[in-house]
């Protein structure tokens, strides 16, 4: 099992530089900078997508999507700047100017793979959540019930719980 958790670990990093890496690529493709918003576009549907049913998308979505959206845009447009300036540092650049199906396949490939990876890393993590949930509940209800087999029995007073008056015999 442990090795189920380090592979959703490494999906989940590869998950992570999906995008990342869709922009670089655009970047080196000499892509539109709208290909970058449209990229970022399909961060915002993934992140959307991981968490439309967790409670901190529920009320202000519109409001949420939006900072979600700035959030991927302004790292992803850097990104893609310093890229294509370093680029330009090698080679004459120049950009397209519209966008094409190079464009879509930059955003929607990386948007596939990481809804993928999400759902993939949450099974794993609802199973181990699933199986500490369970060995949990065995155990408080083990120590709920105490085994007459546990330590020794030791001979002598007791306290009667259900009998307050008569105090110890």
């Amino acid at each position: 099992m442990l090795a189920n958790l380090q592979w959703a670990i490494w999906l989940r990093v590869l998950g992570s530089a999906v995008f990342p890496l869709a922009v670089i690529l655009a970047a080196l493709l000499e892509r539109s900078l709208l290909s970058v918003v449209l990229i970022a576009l399909a961060m915002t549907a993934g992140r959307w997508l991981a968490l439309r049913h967790h409670p901190s998308m529920a009320g202000r979505t519109a409001s949420r999507l939006l900072a979600i959206f700035a959030s991927r845009l302004i790292p992803s447009a850097i990104l893609f700047i310093a890229v294509l300036g370093v680029s330009a540092l090698f080679k004459e650049t120049s950009l397209v100017r519209e966008i094409g199906l190079v464009d879509m396949a930059l955003a929607l490939i990386p948007l596939g793979m990481s809804v993928a990876i999400s759902r993939f890393f949450g099974s794993i993590l609802d199973s181990r959540r699933q199986a500490m949930e369970t060995l949990f509940r065995t155990e408080s209800a083990r120590r709920s019930r105490p085994d007459e087999t546990e330590g020794p029995i030791i001979e002598g007073e007791y306290e009667r719980l259900d009998d307050d008056e008569d105090g110890p015999r």
